[in-house]
């Protein structure tokens, strides 16, 4: 047989480390060489020496061992492209240990407890591509051991988290010219001289993320001409003076959040021209200078999350008289603001004037008002979010403006009035959240405007009663005139509308007047007593009715006579005790039926003899109640006759405890 190449990943997971004694020779070793393919193995087996290994050998793994130390011209392999000596105990290396490993394209010395790097210790590797010695203990990095002229030509990518490297020096990588990605996080580091990345032309990706960097100073980046991206996520930067990014033409993106900056001067980020996406969300910014932004003209994402930012006191007059301008001005590419868990109390005209914002987030502030019109300008905007804040009101044209607003969310708020008119002209609102608020009425002219709603939520507000037009009145109108007059007005395009948690009592019959497109309706965990005949009239394209949770003992005959389209009923924890006969009747279309935990203790067959066939029942209680063994004997035979659908959780116990589920079909007769 052909032997096969055996992957590194596949070898480590066979092996657990010290349950082998030591290797006592090295012929053990020798038989992990596959010829074939170039690969040698000789993992976990904790070996102090390094063992006898083929000259041609191309990738060698000799991971998890206790080498503590190796020693100058260790692997004389010109072809190996591969060494992995990871887990190994090693502290030091000698200069000159990997001399003659001319291929060698990936070296991995992770895991280890290297203290120091020696002048000359990656001499020869000039093919070198992956180096990776993070999760060691190196505390610093002397000049010449990366800064020697083209000491690694051909290296890509430098990994080094998880080391102790408090300080880096100036030209320290000045020997890596074709570096791309250098990743220093998690070191504890403190300082960057200026010149610390002098000679990283290539560079494209800089993490620091996680270190103790207090402030960046002037020429820390210089030479990074080629930068793409720049994270410096949770370190303790306080301060950083302007002009510290200048030399960075290419950065795209630059991550500083989790730190400690208060305050953003002007021109802070001047220089970064190719900037599409700023992170600084998690700082203590308070204050952002007019300015601030200046020079960022490509930037499309700004994330200013968890700061203590109120931006009222940050307008000022634009270049005509009659306009006002915030700090975001600059920024005529923004795409996407995040203000949210800041310190906002009002939003004014000029606060926010980007013309391209496509989405602007203000949740968990302490939004009080909305300055009629301060919208305006926005006309590109599709998602708002001021949910979380303290709104009591909104005034007629609170929004006008958003000519593309799609999703509009006002949840958590203190919202007890909307006057008419709050939401002219949004004719593209798709979805429309008010849940989380103290709205107890809701007058004619509420909805006005609102030409494509299909998703409304009215959750956990005080709609004890929803009101339907005088009957008196039909016939004599049209139906678009009554419509206008009902709860929810000429909301023709809604799909889904939620009422739950509501304190709702009531529902008039014909209060949906004008939703025959709805297909979603949620009444849940109100304390609705009774479903009324004509209650869900005109809900012709129905779907699913969420009924449960509330305190219905009585369903009237034809009160779902209406709902053709309706495929799921939930009844289940009410008070119903009895099912009256033809009360599911004209639901041609039902595929589910929840009535668990209720107090029903019989049922008949003509009660479920309008239903479809197959429909999924479930009737399973949680009182002592019993039931009548005749009905539930009908029951199973419908089962066995797969015409209704029930889980063994739903059956019900009949007198004396028994339980028909368990009684075969063959018995049935």
């Amino acid at each position: 047989m052909t032997p096969r190449p055996v992957s590194a990943l596949l070898v480590l997971s066979l092996v657990v480390p010290g349950i082998r004694s030591a290797c006592t020779t090295r012929e053990w070793c020798r038989r992990e060489y596959l010829p074939r393919f170039g690969q040698f193995y000789c993992v976990a087996w904790n070996l102090t020496d390094i063992p006898h290994i083929p000259r041609d050998a191309r990738e060698i793994i000799i991971a998890f061992n206790n080498f503590t130390r190796v020693t100058a011209n260790s692997f004389p392999h010109p072809q190996c492209t591969a060494l992995d000596l990871s887990y190994s105990q090693i502290s030091s290396l000698d200069p000159g240990v990997f001399n003659g490993l001319d291929s060698l394209e990936k070296l991995l010395l992770k895991f280890n407890k290297l203290n120091e790097l020696l002048p000359g210790t990656f001499d020869g590797l000039k093919s070198l591509r992956t180096l990776n010695m993070s999760h060691n203990q190196i505390t610093g990095l002397e000049l010449g051991v990366f800064s020697a002229p083209c000491v690694l030509p051909s290296l890509h990518s430098l990994q080094m988290s998880y080391n102790k490297i408090k300080v880096v020096l100036s030209g320290t990588f000045g020997g890596l010219p074709g570096l791309k990605r250098l990743n220093l996080t998690k070191n504890g580091m403190v300082h960057l001289e200026p010149g610390a990345f002098r000679g990283l032309g290539a560079l494209l990706f800089l993490d620091l993320c996680e270190n103790a960097i207090g402030g960046l100073r002037n020429n820390t980046f210089t030479g990074l001409r080629s930068l793409e991206v720049l994270t410096l996520v949770s370190n303790q930067i306080v301060h950083i003076e302007a002009g510290v990014f200048e030399g960075l033409p290419s950065l795209t993106k630059l991550d500083l959040r989790n730190n400690s900056l208060s305050r953003l001067t002007p021109k802070l980020f001047a220089g970064l021209k190719s900037l599409t996406e700023l992170l600084l969300s998690s700082n203590k910014i308070a204050k952002i200078e007019m300015d601030a932004f200046e020079g960022l003209v490509s930037l499309e994402m700004l994330d200013l999350g968890q700061n203590m930012i109120s931006l009222h006191n940050n307008i000022k007059q634009g270049k005509t008289n009659h306009t006002l301008v915030g700090p975001f001005e600059p920024l005529q590419s923004l795409l996407k603001l995040n203000l949210s868990n800041n310190m906002v109390v009002r939003i004014v005209f000029g606060m926010v004037t980007n013309p391209k914002l496509n989405q602007l987030d203000l949740r968990n502030n302490n939004i009080g008002s909305v300055q009629p019109g301060s919208f305006r300008g926005l006309q590109q905007l599709e998602n708002l979010w001021i949910s979380n804040n303290s709104l009591s009101t909104l005034e007629p044209d609170t929004f006008a403006g958003l000519r593309d607003i799609g999703n509009l969310c006002l949840s958590r708020n203190r919202l007890s009035t909307i006057h008419p008119g709050a939401f002219n002209h949004l004719t593209k609102l798709t979805k429309l959240s008010l849940s989380h608020n103290a709205l107890s009425d809701l007058v004619q002219g509420t909805w006005q405007g609102l030409k494509c709603v299909e998703h409304l939520g009215l959750s956990y507000n005080r709609l004890t009663h929803i009101q339907a037009v005088d009957e008196h009145q039909l016939g004599k109108h049209p139906i678009a005139t009554l419509a206008d007059l009902t709860y929810f007005g000429k909301l023709y395009w809604a799909k889904i509308l939620r009422l739950d948690h509501c304190n709702i009592s009531r529902v008039e019959p014909g209060a949906f007047l004008g939703k025959a497109n709805l297909e979603q309706l949620h009444l849940e965990c109100n304390v609705l007593e009774t479903i009324e005949e004509g209650t869900f009239r005109y809900l012709t394209y129905l779907q699913k009715l969420y009924l449960h949770d509330n305190r219905v003992s009585c369903l009237v005959p034809g009160g779902f006579r209406d709902l053709k389209s309706l495929q799921s009923l939930h009844l289940h924890n009410n008070r119903l005790d009895h099912l009256e006969q033809a009360v599911f009747e004209g639901l041609d279309s039902l595929k589910e039926l929840m009535l668990h935990d209720n107090l029903l203790h019989s049922l008949s067959q003509e009660t479920f003899s309008t239903l479809p066939r197959p429909v999924r029942l479930t009737l399973g209680v949680t009182h002592s109640f019993s039931w009548d063994c005749h009905a539930l004997l009908w029951l199973k035979l419908e089962v066995c006759k797969k015409t209704i659908d029930m889980r063994s959780a739903d059956w019900p116990h009949c007198g004396g405890g028994v339980n028909l589920e368990v009684l075969p079909c063959e018995m049935r007769e």
